[in-house]
């Protein structure tokens, strides 16, 4: 089975509010990026939740998706991934991480990559815009106990760094696969696109 887990626990700093319950097309940007994870083919749809966590569930409590909680999320993302590699199912085969700040990532684009996940004799599937790589990124999930030990500062990184035999990389037409929210500015981008 392949698991997404869709990391929404950061702090928001740079936006300073919080961007998961920006308004985005007629939902919020979370419920937009949960809404095409359980319209694609993931097997079960985890969200882990940090800063805002109260206010972030109260806007996702209707949708069937499972939720755990990153009491560490100040620590980056890389304490989001332990605590999800924690809550998944042991029958997990992989797990395809999405950013919670991505609205544009379609169930296309997420199926587009299982299928690549899926025929590939390569642990890990990334897709990759103009010679650039983003997200979403499926990791098979061999590969956890070794994600516990990585470096925060370097995150997922290191894991690739280690193993760049082990990576295949998917070629996409969509420039989404490396837009995110960050600022502002992004958000006002990404509103008018």
């Amino acid at each position: 089975m392949v698991t997404g887990l869709v990391l929404a626990a950061g702090e928001s700093k740079r936006m300073r509010k919080p961007k998961m319950l920006l308004p985005f097309r007629g939902r919020t940007i979370i419920e937009t990026v949960l809404g095409e994870a359980l319209k694609s083919g993931l097997d079960e749809t985890w969200v882990v939740l940090g800063g805002d966590r109260e206010a972030v569930e109260e806007k996702i409590i209707h949708l069937p998706v499972k939720i755990c909680v990153n009491r560490n999320f100040k620590k980056g993302m890389l304490s989001s991934i332990h605590r999800g590699l924690q809550s998944i199912s042991p029958n997990t085969e992989a797990v395809c991480l999405i950013l919670g700040d991505q609205p544009e990532i379609h169930a296309d684009t997420i199926n587009h990559l299982i299928r690549a996940f899926r025929k590939s004799e390569q642990g890990m599937v990334i897709p990759v815009y103009k010679g650039r790589r983003g997200h979403p990124v499926i990791i098979d999930a061999g590969y956890r106990k070794e994600i516990f030990v990585l470096n925060p500062d370097i995150g997922l990184k290191e894991l690739m760094q280690r193993h760049p035999g082990d990576i295949h990389e998917v070629e996409m037409d969509e420039e989404a696969v490396l837009k995110d929210i960050d600022t502002p500015e992004d958000y006002q981008k990404l509103s008018r696109s």
